[in-house]
């Protein structure tokens, strides 16, 4: 058993903008942190479905789990013409911060798909 709960995480404090995610968290006290990066583009559409299946997994195996959309994309803030590399890495830092905050005794593990991978490293 898990729980889903939409999280909101400000990239930039101080400027208009957010990053839309979804945390997953075990029934029992989380074992691990997991950060999931989403492909960008097309690439996302396609891979949608299959990381939320993995998040659920991965989270109904001990791991509380945060699944998010850059700037530009999904349900995030902005244009995705009006965002670049450089964001998208702020908001994978910012993810990061979020999750060592929420918990902040657990290691985090990070992956990624395609783009979402080169912008977890």
């Amino acid at each position: 058993m898990f729980h889903e709960s939409p999280v909101i995480i400000e990239p930039d404090p101080g400027k208009p903008s957010w990053i839309c995610g979804m945390l997953y968290t075990p029934a029992e006290p989380p074992r691990r942190g997991v950060i999931m990066f989403h492909p960008l583009f097309e690439e996302r559409k396609s891979a949608a479905r299959v990381m939320v299946e993995m998040a659920r997994q991965l989270c109904e195996n001990g791991a509380a789990v945060l699944l998010f959309d850059y700037r530009g994309c999904g349900d995030s803030s902005g244009e995705l013409e009006r965002h670049s590399v450089s964001d998208w890495i702020s908001d994978s830092l910012a993810a990061l911060a979020y999750m060592r905050g929420r918990y902040p005794n657990l290691p985090v593990g990070f992956l990624g798909l395609r783009l979402g991978a080169t912008l977890a490293f």
